[in-house]
């Protein structure tokens, strides 16, 4: 079922609003998919940098996988603080596990640590077509003030998805945050990469931190936000990325909500 603030996008829900800053078993993600799925909402993924290299076993997988099911889409997001080429495989293989169809990675991932940084471009090309053979798409996440990381991927290896399986995930908190991209960041980064753009994260701050906050409950104007994804025509998953301090459930309700009365005025 789809739902939508903008009449397009597809939302979702991380299950990092239920674990973070916490420790968590697999059957507690699995509960937590559940739970978001309950709210007609699709699923991200979210696993914590200390659990790189953990194997899931047959049944956490099949548990995560029947929690899914009936997910508008499934996605992941990466484990990994570091370029680790056997371990990014290992994640493109849950994601085939799970039926995620995206997996999305930070700069660090790629080992782009700055604007410098000359990452293994033939190995993440290698990668992105690994990815393209289990029916999975690799997304590039913004970081705060990170047009420099986007461009360089897109510049070396090729703006075009369809040819080179690697999208771009606009995180609006992230772009929001930016100094990077004039007096109108969010919009600035959804244009400059609407020919590229797969995947969005949703989350709110002040500006100054990375606070993931409940949308409507910072400083961005969600409702300029949402005019500029339809200008674009991105009718993709978007996920409400939270660090929940409540019932993680009642957040991403309050969020769904705010988008959804947002369509209302804005239709």
């Amino acid at each position: 079922m789809k739902r939508s603030g903008t009449d397009k996008i597809i939302l979702g829900a991380s299950t990092l609003a239920f674990f973070h800053n916490q420790d968590y078993t697999w059957k507690m993600v699995a509960e937590a998919t559940q739970r978001i799925i309950s709210l007609n909402l699709g699923v991200e993924i979210w696993t914590c940098p200390q659990r790189v290299g953990r194997i899931l076993s047959n049944t956490d997988y099949a548990a995560l996988r029947v929690a899914g099911t009936d997910a508008p889409f499934i996605s992941m997001h990466t484990q990994l603080n570091r370029w680790d080429r056997g371990a990014l495989s290992q994640e493109i293989d849950q994601c085939t596990a799970l039926g995620a169809m995206t997996l999305v990675l930070h700069n660090v991932t790629l080992d782009c640590h700055h604007p410098a940084s000359q990452p293994d471009y033939p190995e993440i090309m290698r990668l992105a077509q690994l990815a393209r053979a289990h029916g999975i798409t690799l997304a590039i996440e913004n970081g705060p003030d990170q047009l420099w990381f986007l461009d360089q991927i897109l510049d070396r290896i090729g703006d075009d998805p369809k040819k080179t399986n690697i999208g771009v995930c606009i995180d609006i908190g992230h772009a929001y945050m930016s100094k990077d991209a004039g007096r109108q960041p969010i919009r600035a980064y959804l244009e400059r990469y609407k020919e590229q753009l797969i995947h969005l994260h949703l989350h709110d701050n002040d500006g100054q931190g990375d606070l993931h906050r409940i949308p409507g409950e910072g400083l961005i104007k969600w409702p300029e936000v949402l005019e500029t994804i339809n200008k674009i025509d991105y009718h993709g998953p978007a996920v409400i990325e939270l660090h929940s301090t409540g019932d993680p459930i009642d957040d991403i309700r309050q969020a769904t909500e705010l988008f959804d009365h947002l369509n209302y005025r804005t239709t």
